[in-house]
């Protein structure tokens, strides 16, 4: 039985509010003046509100790992890391009793996950086409920047608001970096990204039961769906039209609906029918990164629209938010990108 509800101490201060405030003020404004305070308004509520969450959350978690309390006591009083359970299984059969062993143990499994072979050059020699890739255009851009969507900011604190407040000058400044990036390379921040761990059916205190979650940076979505704009006739005309996942235009609704059917033709014919469900154990991430050039290289990309995306690759870091201050910083070799 859960206890009584109780009521959490709030971590919007009066100051906070004030600055919430002041912020929806700023955005009735869409001058560039207003922009610049906009954005240094949003980074500091955003500091704000994560200090008071943190002082908030170690009381309660210190005083849960104390009490050895089980997580949906916690749950009552605090709302994050719901997906996380206090005391994990480590390999050696133990069990962790500190909010440090409970995160080194979460550092443990996902790199491990994300360690992949050395990267060789040998994929180049599946590539075909040695096109140079074109700059992208200002239209394109604008086109792209219509079609964002309301979702979770990265570490780079770029929201949907930005994108649309910013819409007069940013796109230029945009498209200028954009094309230093094609043939320069990337900037390391561009490619940091923040993971979030999703509890998954099973053991709650195996954390092989999490589903780990990107959550990408604004300019890097902008930039990788242009690019994906460009290449993706390319892959397309290379997939079987049996494929209805991660596909535009495309849904598995079809596809089930013609299973059920060769299923009830089979039933009533009396024929005998098989199926096979493949569930490949963590699919995404366990791709390695030579095998995924290799075959870009054979559905016909050029060699510099994979040494972009090699690029985009190359030393891409995760921050996994941890149940202390800091994160826990991951260096990924070997994944796919959603």
């Amino acid at each position: 039985m859960l206890p009584k509800k109780t009521k959490r101490p709030s971590i919007i201060t009066d100051e906070i509010s004030g600055l919430i405030r002041t912020r929806s003020i700023i955005f009735q404004d869409k001058s560039i003046t207003n922009l610049l305070n906009y954005t240094n308004l949003n980074k500091l509520i955003n500091y704000k509100i994560r200090n008071e969450k943190k002082k908030r959350d170690q009381t309660i978690l210190e005083s849960a790992l104390k009490k050895n309390r089980a997580m949906k006591f916690v749950y009552i009083e605090k709302r994050e890391f719901n997906h996380l359970n206090l005391s994990l299984l480590k390999p050696d059969g133990s069990m962790t009793t500190t909010i440090d062993e409970v995160n080194e143990e979460i550092k443990r499994h996902y790199k491990d996950l994300y360690a992949g072979l050395p990267l060789s050059n040998d994929w180049e020699k599946s590539v075909k086409n040695f096109e140079t890739f074109k700059d992208f255009t200002l239209s394109h851009i604008l086109q792209r920047i219509k079609k964002i969507k309301k979702k979770a900011p990265g570490t780079d604190g770029m929201s949907f608001a930005h994108y649309k407040l910013a819409s007069n000058v940013l796109p230029t400044a945009l498209l200028q970096r954009f094309n230093t990036y094609i043939h320069k390379g990337f900037p390391s921040l561009f490619k940091e990204a923040s993971l979030i761990l999703l509890k998954k059916p099973g053991n709650a205190k195996l954390i092989t039961n999490t589903r780990p979650i990107a959550i990408l940076q604004g300019n890097y979505k902008l930039f990788t769906s242009m690019l994906l704009d460009r290449i993706r006739n390319k892959i397309e005309r290379n997939l079987d039209r049996e494929q209805a996942g991660f596909r535009q235009r495309k849904n598995t609704i079809t596809n089930t609906f013609i299973l059920k059917t060769i299923m009830q033709k089979t039933t009533e014919f009396k024929i005998p029918l098989f199926i096979i469900f493949i569930d490949f154990k963590k699919a995404f991430d366990s791709i390695e990164h030579s095998y995924l050039f290799s075959t870009l290289g054979e559905m016909g990309l050029s060699l510099h629209e994979i040494k972009i995306i090699q690029e985009l690759y190359k030393d891409s870091r995760m921050l996994i938010p941890c149940l202390r201050s800091s994160s826990i910083q991951i260096f990924s070799s070997k994944d796919v990108k959603q």
